[in-house]
């Protein structure tokens, strides 16, 4: 009997540091998606891995979630670096350990070792759509952007339906010079989540009559009216694009402001 109270013990442990490890890591992918304040999240999320850790200090998955708090939402390299390592130390399989690593070292530069890390992921979940896609943001970063169009669809073959992929499309076509493409990607994804066709309609008319600069306009001129629709980092990148500098860097110090999930990659990323 003493056994038994002894097993079901350890095993409510493993299913509470499992649940808050679980937690953390759902608190970074809501954090990434900005369905509230990505810093909200970040702080829900390294509690719950904290407390994770406090229960079991060789957790993978709580060691991920704190790694990736200390990337994401703190900006401090070198501790999250500590964490992934000791995450594959204890679990040489964990496929968002690969990933989460993966992108850090491109952050720091280290393209290369970034891509073989994504790659390690993709040996042991060759079905994953993320890790397709994570590799498409490899070649992005690295300019190769034909590679990243390969990559992305093949994400979208694995999950049609998947929140980023047709938005990757979007922005290897946009570097390359293809609006047409780019347009068509956007609208297909828009399609797919609900976006009101006669919205879509006259975007196609002002891409017809007035080119890629006419969408632009029409994106500032509907933010100038809903601000809140529209990420700061990504009303820095179309203020950027339109010529307007001084604007481009309010936003961009409003992005720093909310610790945007994206500025990780402001060193390396050809937005």
């Amino acid at each position: 009997m003493l056994l038994a109270r002894q097993t079901r013990r350890s095993t409510n442990v493993c299913h509470h540091y499992s649940a808050h490890a679980g937690l953390a890591l759902a608190c970074c992918v809501q954090a990434g998606l900005r369905l509230r304040q990505p810093s909200d999240d970040y702080g829900e999320a390294r509690s719950a891995a904290l407390r994770a850790l406090a229960m079991d200090e060789f957790s993978a998955d709580a060691q991920v979630a704190l790694g990736t708090v200390l990337y994401f939402g703190k900006w401090s390299w070198a501790a999250a670096e500590r964490s992934f390592q000791r995450a594959l130390s204890t679990n040489p399989n964990h496929t968002e350990g690969y990933l989460m690593y993966g992108q850090l070292l491109e952050t720091l530069g280290r393209m290369d070792e970034g891509l073989q890390m994504k790659l390690r992921a993709l040996e042991r979940d060759p079905l994953s759509a993320m890790v397709h896609l994570q590799i498409s943001l490899s070649y992005w970063n690295q300019r190769r952007y034909d590679e990243s169009i390969k990559w992305a669809n093949k994400a979208l073959e694995f999950e049609p339906r998947h929140p980023h992929a047709r938005e990757h499309l979007a922005g290897a076509y946009w570097k390359k010079g293809d609006f047409d493409r780019q347009l068509e990607e956007n609208i297909r994804h828009a399609e797919l989540h609900g976006e009101p066709v006669e919205a879509l309609q006259h975007l196609k008319q002002v891409f017809d009559e007035s080119g890629r600069a006419g969408i632009v306009r029409l994106v500032l001129e509907r933010a100038s009216k809903h601000p809140e629709v529209f990420p700061p980092m990504q009303l820095a990148i179309f203020y950027g694009e339109a010529g307007d500098i001084e604007n481009a860097f309010v936003h961009l110090d409003r992005a720093l402001e909310s610790r945007d999930p994206a500025l990780v990659h402001l060193a390396v990323a050809p937005q």
